[in-house]
């Protein structure tokens, strides 16, 4: 193999013996020579970063080489046990006309994709053709046309064309960080997130303790934080209806292939309503909506901005919009989404099996954590209650203390005018 060279892990045993992977630093295409290289199918190229690591997300979105080859070696397993490497043909032509079916559905059909995915079907087929006969195999094998999926020719097919606002949308979105201008996005998002919550924390600071300085600075800074969220939420709510999700979907792509289940790009309307309505959706909108609402309201009153030139408290309204924003603390939810890349909603389906599996003994967990809560819970109240007094009773230390019921003597001798200094515990 030569040296700088590897061989891959990524397969299984029947496999690793027919590809190499270069040393290559993470991010980069790397050129891979295998056996095929041998049979003259070419060299194949591994695009570990699909959407590029220029300054901006590339216009042609690439599926990863490492999903590809996970699939193939499925549908290897399954056409040809006794001919590693290598597909039906109907297989392959079948999975790249559903590939550019489905995900270059109108409107992002591409002429000039759908032309090279037509010439790797016929490449595909002399390939077969003039394969047949050439090879040989037990009589009783399989005498079927196949062609070998560990090539370029194939891996290269699997690409989509990005539109502009499809592009701006994964630059915005915090799991795609590949690029300079991605990249600069999450550190921006990041920092604002951190920022918003250690300002919400020195603000409970009593204002004695805190120097005058940092108290007015505190406003401020807050400000800018919801106008990097408030920015971050617009850029993706209008850019989203156009963004395929379903390109980072491994078990997406692998129902396109497979053809198992009949997949379909969502249209428009709903990708927005699924932005909307959904928890981390719900939390962008929150993180910022309560301040510009206190804005209009606290400016229409002429208080002024918010924080920086009114002192006021506010009413109750404001009060509750001003607590709205411990919404914020949810959005560090957005840190575990970072460099998973095209593996975050796999990353996130191994999350719920992983929960759902094991949701019999957390519920067992729950009850046994509920029951501890009420029995001990209940033993306290009861060693701490106190007794009920009428202001006749002769041990009634306070006759006005013993009007407002029942009272309690603690360890030190005094008396309380409550039952129980533990009235919360459901008893």
């Amino acid at each position: 193999g030569g040296p700088g060279w590897k061989r891959s892990n990524s397969a299984p045993e029947r496999f690793r013996s027919d590809s190499l992977v270069s040393n290559t630093p993470p991010g980069e295409a790397t050129s891979v020579a295998s056996i095929s290289t041998k049979k003259g199918i070419g060299v194949v190229q591994y695009y570990e970063l699909p959407f590029g690591s220029g300054f901006f997300v590339s216009d042609t979105y690439h599926i990863p080489t490492r999903i590809l080859r996970n699939i193939f070696v499925q549908l290897d397993t399954r056409d040809s046990p006794k001919k590693p490497g290598k597909v039906l043909l109907s297989t392959m032509t079948d999975a790249i006309d559903r590939f550019h079916r489905v995900l270059c559905a109108p409107p992002y059909q591409d002429a000039v994709m759908r032309q090279e995915a037509d010439q790797t079907i016929a490449e595909l087929e002399m390939q077969a053709h003039s394969r047949r006969g050439k090879e040989k195999y037990p009589i009783d094998d399989d005498d079927r046309p196949m062609v070998s999926w560990d090539q370029d020719l194939v891996f290269k097919v699997f690409r989509v064309r990005l539109p502009r606002y499809e592009r701006l949308f994964f630059t915005f979105d915090i799991s795609e960080n590949s690029t300079w201008a991605s990249q600069s996005v999450s550190v921006t998002i990041m920092l604002s997130i951190f920022m918003s919550i250690l300002t919400f924390v020195i603000e409970s600071v009593p204002g004695p303790k805190l120097p005058k300085n940092l108290r007015k600075s505190l406003p401020y800074i807050d400000m800018v934080c919801v106008m990097v969220f408030t920015v971050d939420y617009l850029v993706r709510l209008s850019t989203v209806p156009w963004a395929r999700m379903q390109l980072l979907d491994k078990q997406f792509i692998e129902d396109v292939f497979t053809g198992r289940i009949d997949r379909r790009l969502l249209r428009p309307t709903e990708r927005l309503r699924r932005f909307l309505t959904a928890p981390m959706g719900l939390v962008d909108l929150l993180s910022c909506a309560p301040f510009w609402v206190e804005l209009v309201i606290e400016t229409s009153q002429g208080n002024g901005i918010v924080g920086i030139t009114s002192d006021a408290d506010g009413t109750d309204a404001l009060r509750i919009l001003r607590f709205v924003r411990l919404v914020r603390v949810l959005k560090l939810g957005k840190v575990t989404r970072v460099d998973l890349g095209e593996d975050r909603n796999m990353v996130l389906q191994l999350f719920g099996e992983v929960v759902g599996r094991a949701k019999p003994a957390l519920q067992l967990v729950a009850l046994l954590i509920l029951l501890a809560m009420l029995t001990f819970g209940s033993l306290i109240w009861f060693a701490e209650r106190g007794i009920g007094l009428d202001p006749g009773d002769p041990r009634c230390p306070d006759a006005q203390l013993c009007k407002k019921g029942p009272i309690r003597k603690r360890a030190d001798g005094q008396f309380e005018d409550s039952l129980s200094p533990f009235e919360s515990i459901p008893a």
